[in-house]
């Protein structure tokens, strides 16, 4: 088209380099997401960097997956990053020498939400459904880790609350779970990701009590939060109920329901034939003991093996189920060798055959 380029310009006098030049293509759309929601997860995903992560959403894309699993607040990595600004530190004399962050609820840090938009964004871009675990119970049910956890290690109840007693922190709690809720469904919005799902609590629990204030415990938490939930605009059937406790009354209130310990297709089997197939999220996390895993991999620290994976693909087809995710375990091999959790060492290959096993199914 070149000489086309000259005559005009021949023609009208121009020079070549005033005509405008082709516009660029567009970029291409993000792929279609569509249930079931098959993938896996690196739970302490939002203490990396982003590259990291953005390498890790890569991976789970290019083998088929369309979902992964963030926790919001947890305690169980060090160094902590919080969705607050920190004010400070506290001591307790039960932990002599150890220094708790403070973290101030009424202001939150904005470079960490910045954060978590820019990975909600890159979700989309790569057509993964992230689903957000917004408290977790494992967190605070031992003495040391509630001791970083939010609403034991914050300003307004070291500082504020002696001053204002009891009464006023137990308001001022729930009102400061209602402002989080709110803050991620509108930053989940902002970066334009409509599809997601949220856990209130992950692997729910209560320690204060006999078993039946306990079960009442944790089932007055949900309906709480799950009418929170759609108050902020989460409709219900974004909303997945994880708990240790209460499962059949928390059944009642509609939401899907998550099944631990998920990794095998034994397991599976197992849980449709106890649970059915509507409304439930069979999931990785926890230990399964017929799970087969890599060489090497302690019981504990199991996922399925590839051969499992492939025929947990083909159930997920064959009952037309919600979906299921695993905890990518190869991130904690060197754990107990001193190096701590590593993204980098997460492996796709089980996710590739599960997806494979699904796609091979015949209908």
């Amino acid at each position: 088209m070149d000489w086309l380029k000259d005559l005009l310009c021949k023609l009208f006098g121009l020079f070549c380099s005033e005509l405008p030049e082709s516009p660029p293509p567009p970029p291409p759309p993000p792929p279609e997401l569509a249930s079931p929601w098959i993938g896996t997860s690196f739970y302490q995903m939002d203490s990396f960097p982003i590259k990291d992560i953005k390498w890790f959403l890569d991976n789970v894309a290019k083998a088929g997956g369309n979902a992964t699993e963030f926790f919001l607040l947890h305690t169980w990595y060090k160094p902590l990053h919080q969705p607050w600004i920190q004010r400070g530190t506290y001591t307790d004399n039960k932990f002599p020498g150890i220094k708790f962050p403070l973290w101030d609820l009424d202001q939150f840090n904005e470079k960490k939400w910045d954060k978590w938009r820019n990975i909600f964004i890159y979700c989309k871009l790569k057509g993964i459904i992230p689903f957000v675990r917004i408290e977790d119970f494992c967190s605070f049910k031992s003495a040391l880790e509630k001791r970083y956890y939010f609403n034991y290690a914050s300003y307004q109840r070291h500082v504020l609350k002696p001053k204002k007693g009891k009464a006023w922190w137990e308001a001022e709690t729930i009102r400061q779970r209602s402002r989080l809720n709110k803050k991620l469904i509108q930053t989940l919005k902002e970066a334009g990701c409509g599809k997601y799902f949220l856990v209130p609590m992950s692997e729910a629990g209560s320690l204060d009590g006999m078993a039946e204030e306990r079960d009442k415990a944790v089932v007055d938490h949900h309906k709480w939060a799950i009418a929170d939930l759609r108050k902020h605009g989460c409709p219900k059937g974004k909303i997945i109920i994880s708990t240790t406790r209460a499962f059949d009354e928390l059944k009642k209130l509609g939401c899907k329901m998550e099944i631990h310990g998920c990794n095998s297709d034994v397991m599976l089997k197992e849980i449709i034939k106890k649970y059915g197939t509507a409304k439930i999220f069979p999931n990785g996390d926890g230990i399964d003991k017929n799970a087969k895993g890599r060489r090497g991999d302690k019981p504990s620290k199991r996922e399925p093996s590839k051969a499992q994976g492939y025929k947990m693909g083909g159930l997920i087809k064959k009952h037309n189920l919600f979906g299921y995710c695993y905890f990518n375990r190869n991130t904690e091999r060197l754990c107990r060798e001193g190096g701590g959790t590593q993204i980098r060492r997460a492996k796709f290959d089980v996710l590739k055959v599960i997806r494979r096993g699904y796609d091979l199914c015949p209908d």
